[in-house]
């Protein structure tokens, strides 16, 4: 099971349906428990995983699905803060960081029950090699 092509129709249903499926985590699948922290090396860890995934084939790392033991998605564990403050930080934070930018990034917050769940869709990229920006 993928997430909807369009990323915006993305809802809770199809995030659940990942965790009732136990969807396993892939080269395009990626599950996060939590949005990527303030500190330096988080901020750096957050732009290679996505710029990694960019250089390669491509996918979607959801912010907000804690995978089990086996690498599944496991609970979906939301954000409670302000979504929309959250969804600005990381994409502040991915277009200071990565080098040449990602074309066709895209972000989403999709409301759940708790506070909402963070999709980054990232494309195969053409105008890489693309690299984290260090200080």
């Amino acid at each position: 099971m993928s997430l909807p092509t369009n990323l915006q129709a993305v809802v809770e249903a199809d995030l659940l349906r990942l965790v009732a499926d136990r969807e396993q985590e892939g080269p395009h699948l990626e599950f996060k428990r939590q949005t990527p922290g303030a500190d330096n090396g988080a901020r750096h860890e957050f732009a290679a995983d996505v710029s990694a995934m960019g250089n390669s084939g491509g996918g979607d790392l959801i912010y907000g699905i804690d995978e089990d033991a086996d690498g599944c998605a496991g609970t979906v564990v939301p954000f409670a803060g302000n979504a929309d403050a959250e969804l600005r930080r990381m994409l502040d934070v991915l277009a200071s960081s990565i080098e040449p930018r990602l074309p066709g990034l895209q972000l989403h917050s999709v409301p759940v029950a708790g506070g909402s769940v963070f999709v980054v869709r990232v494309p195969q990229s053409w105008a890489g090699p693309h690299r984290v920006k260090t200080n």
